[in-house]
């Protein structure tokens, strides 16, 4: 069967402009209950979303390597199979809308709601890749780019490494110590530009890198 790619690239675009706030958003539980139903296990969730239509045209419209995705996508919450992804917080974000507990930092936490998939796939993806070209068309509502920028630094840096990596590591910390105090998880420091903070953080980001390698098949150039 052939996909028309642009058809869906188009709904993509348009659920991504729809997601400007999430605040006070009431989460249908039904949706993250459907999502759960189509993996129990590592494997199922690999073959459900490696390659799938959805990560493709995500990399298409947002630029986000669909491995980046995947892998913060289980090891957050094991595609929303542990922890507040039960309750539809599947990237572990922080915001608005479901209460829980951060183990790993011993705090408690709200994280962000969501009505669907899609909306929790698109906020994750708006959070992290802030590129010009994007803000200015829309595609993108989240104009905060220390993420983006933090990936370039890592292109120069690691210029021979696959995008993912890069984004995974600037998802961390940035190649230099001083500019790495924010990260997506702060795995128990408050401040990543510390020496034993930003060594943690690091090895963060390098087990997304290795969860990948060991998991996901090279992809087909």
């Amino acid at each position: 069967m052939k996909i028309n790619f642009t058809k869906v690239a188009t709904f993509l675009s348009v659920a991504v402009l729809i997601l400007s706030s999430f605040k006070n958003v009431e989460t249908d539980i039904n949706w993250i209950e459907n999502l759960k139903s189509k993996y129990t296990n590592k494997d199922e969730f690999i073959n459900y979303w490696y390659n799938s239509v959805a990560m493709k045209n995500y990399e298409t419209v947002k630029h986000i390597p669909q491995e980046a995705i995947i892998a913060k996508l289980w090891l957050e919450t094991q595609g929303g199979m542990s922890g507040a992804g039960r309750r539809g917080a599947i990237f572990g974000i922080k915001g608005d809308g479901i209460t829980g507990y951060d183990n790993v930092d011993g705090e408690s936490v709200e994280y962000q709601a969501y009505g669907s998939t899609w909306q929790a796939l698109s906020h994750f993806c708006d959070l992290i890749n802030n590129e010009p070209e994007l803000l200015k068309t829309g595609i993108d509502k989240i104009d905060r780019d220390l993420y983006y920028n933090r990936y370039l630094a890592w292109q120069k840096v690691n210029p021979s490494n696959k995008d993912w990596e890069n984004w995974l590591l600037a998802l961390q910390i940035d190649p230099q110590r001083n500019k790495s105090k924010l990260s997506y998880a702060n795995c128990g420091c408050k401040d990543g530009s510390t020496k034993f903070c930003y060594n943690k953080r690091k090895k963060h980001a390098q087990k997304g890198i290795n969860w990948i390698k060991q998991n996901l098949p090279p992809a087909e150039e």
